[in-house]
């Protein structure tokens, strides 16, 4: 079963120089999964007008996993990092026992546009941490944050695999699902057919009660996407 949330039935808040469009918004009666997928409790496309963005605010007990779709983010916390997140890659921050962290776009004349993921960890009040790492540029599926991960993927303290999808014009990738798992799919760039149904850039969809999912990108352009793959909480 494929259920989609098309990109203009996510609930929007807009602030001028901050716009976020949200899905697993509690009470939203287009979204199927309002609450969320098991740990798994929102995602938040974010656009920040340049030299705009979110002054020091704490966070507790919560994965916080940034993909910066366009432009680039400035990021400063009490952990005592300073970093530039650039396009296309990745942020892992573990809230843990506290964390106060900024975000803001550096640029004076450029938007940017970022994923922002909230999971919920599989254990309260541990240590704070950061990690951050660049998607590699290649086609198909890519994993880039897991329990325990290493390599390109950043590490998740929870039962989530979030795999980056790349597909060249015309291109096509398959994924497995384990019993007992289920599936998320987020588009951020272009349009992907999941198994017949296409996808435009904004919209998601849940996978449930499925072995296996196929993506194909259109003949005449390439596409991005987010997928989660998601342990069925019972």
């Amino acid at each position: 079963m494929i259920r989609v949330l098309k990109s203009d039935d996510r609930v929007t808040s807009d602030h001028g120089t901050v716009a976020i469009r949200r899905t697993f918004a509690g009470g939203n009666p287009r979204d199927p999964h309002a609450g969320g997928i098991g740990p798994l409790i929102s995602i938040a496309e974010t656009y920040i007008a340049p030299s705009a963005g979110f002054p020091m605010h704490p966070h507790r007990d919560m994965e916080i996993v940034s993909y910066m779709a366009d432009g680039a983010m400035a990021h400063r916390d009490t952990l005592g990092n300073g970093t530039i997140i650039a396009t296309h890659e990745i942020q892992r921050m573990s809230a843990g026992t506290g964390i106060v962290h900024s975000e803001f776009n550096p640029s004076d004349d450029q938007p940017c546009r970022c994923l922002q993921i909230w999971i919920v960890p599989s254990q309260t009040g541990i240590e704070p941490s950061y990690e951050q790492k660049k998607v590699p540029d290649r086609d198909g599926l890519t994993l880039i944050g897991a329990p325990n991960a290493s390599g390109d993927a950043v590490a998740i303290h929870q039962d989530v695999a979030i795999h980056a999808v790349h597909l060249a014009p015309g291109g096509r990738a398959a994924h497995n699902l384990a019993k007992g798992r289920q599936a998320y799919i987020q588009v951020a760039q272009g349009q992907m057919v999941v198994n017949d149904i296409v996808l435009s850039s904004g919209d998601g969809a849940a996978i449930d009660d499925e072995s296996a999912i196929t993506l194909t990108a259109p003949g005449n352009q390439s596409s991005r996407a987010l997928l989660f793959d998601v342990r069925v909480q019972t």
